[in-house]
């Protein structure tokens, strides 16, 4: 056989190579189909809390009750990652849901330091503690600032917290 008869020789070789091709495609479909269902599940889970918001900007819904403003951030296309915010004045809390809203475990706070044009943002815990697992690279005097911080704003902020959970039903 020379080289050129090599070359053209088809049978079960080929036909392996197209089903590896067809099952290929299949899988990347299937992929595909199953990310995107994961994701508008997991839009809908922040969405059914949207009622009576308004759109702010794409993905963005708020409203405004009792002097404080409450806003959904729905996650874009194709992240699964969106959160719910409580703000007052200078005070927000953020809480960032895991996958189809299952817990609300991850909690940030934002103080805005207004005469000094500075906004501090940091992890919290549950109990609206300072998240030392966080900012394990934080240094000790940050450290005492931001929990110095938290602690003169603590009242204000637990009633955001439990605005949120009542808001948005956590656990």
């Amino acid at each position: 056989m020379n080289h050129r008869e090599e070359a053209s020789v088809s049978g079960p070789a080929q036909i392996g190579r197209r089903r590896w091709l067809r099952i290929f495609i299949a899988g990347i479909i299937a992929i595909a189909v199953i990310w995107n269902a994961l994701w508008f599940m997991n839009y809908q889970s922040y969405a059914k809390y949207a009622d009576g918001y308004e759109d702010y900007k794409r993905q963005i819904k708020g409203k405004k009750a009792d002097a404080y403003d409450y806003t959904i951030k729905c996650p874009s296309w194709p992240q699964f990652v969106g959160n719910y915010a409580i703000g007052k004045d200078n005070l927000s809390v953020f809480v960032w849901p895991s996958l189809l809203n299952q817990r609300h475990d991850e909690i940030g706070i934002e103080i805005i330091d207004k005469r000094a044009k500075t906004s501090y943002q940091f992890y919290v815990d549950k109990q609206l503690s300072f998240d030392d697992r966080a900012h394990a690279d934080i240094s000790p005097e940050a450290r005492a600032e931001l929990v110095k911080m938290l602690s003169d704003n603590k009242a204000e902020l637990k009633t955001l917290y439990e605005l949120a959970k009542e808001e948005w039903s956590f656990h």
